[in-house]
C-alpha cells in the first residue's frame, strides 16, 4: 500500500527542519521516537521500513481511534503539517497546476484532506529521510485509514 501514495510535488527549502523544531543546522539527526526500532537503512528503497512503520502505527492507532489522540502523540515526536498546506489532493490522472503545489490523493480515498498529514525529516544534507502518516476519519473524528511512509533523498 506504500506505493499507492503519490510523492509530493513541491520542493521544501533546504533548511526545512528549522521550520518543523530541527537542530541548529537546520535538520534533525534521528528518527521520530515512534520509528526507532525500524529506520530505514537501504540507499534504495525504504518499503520494508514502511511495512513495518504501518504495523507500529496500526497497534498504537487503530482504525476508530480519535484523530486527536494520533496527532497529538505525532506532533508531540515532533511531526509537523507540510508548508504549505493545501485544501485538497489531486487524483493521479488529473493535470497539475501551473504552480506545482501539489500532493497525491491516496488511492484509498478520493476525498482525502491534506490537512490529514503530518510529516518527520530528519538527516544531513546529502542524504535525508522522511516520514509522512496519513489518514482518513469519519464526521465524528474517528481515524478509518491510517498509512505511514518513508521516503528517502540523496544528492
Amino acid at each position: 500500500m506504500a506505493a499507492a501514495f503519490f510523492a509530493i510535488a513541491w520542493a521544501l527549502p533546504a533548511t526545512a527542519g528549522s521550520m518543523f523544531g530541527g537542530t541548529a543546522h537546520g535538520m534533525r539527526l534521528r528518527p521520530p521516537p515512534i520509528a526507532r526500532n525500524n529506520p530505514c537503512n537501504s540507499l534504495l528503497s525504504c518499503a520494508q521500513a514502511s511495512v513495518q512503520l504501518n504495523h507500529v502505527l496500526h497497534f498504537r492507532f487503530p482504525i476508530g481511534t480519535p484523530e486527536a489522540s494520533l496527532k497529538a502523540q505525532l506532533q508531540a515526536q515532533g511531526f509537523r503539517q507540510p508548508a504549505p498546506l493545501l485544501n485538497k489532493c489531486l487524483m493521479h490522472n488529473r493535470v497539475k497546476p501551473d504552480d506545482g503545489f501539489v500532493i497525491g490523493c491516496p488511492a484509498w480515498d478520493r476525498n482525502w484532506s491534506p490537512r490529514n498529514d503530518l510529516m518527520y525529516r530528519w538527516g544531513g544534507t546529502l542524504c535525508s529521510k522522511q516520514i509522512n502518516v496519513r489518514w482518513s476519519s469519519d464526521k465524528a473524528g474517528m481515524i478509518t485509514r491510517l498509512q505511514g511512509l518513508y521516503t528517502s533523498e540523496y544528492l
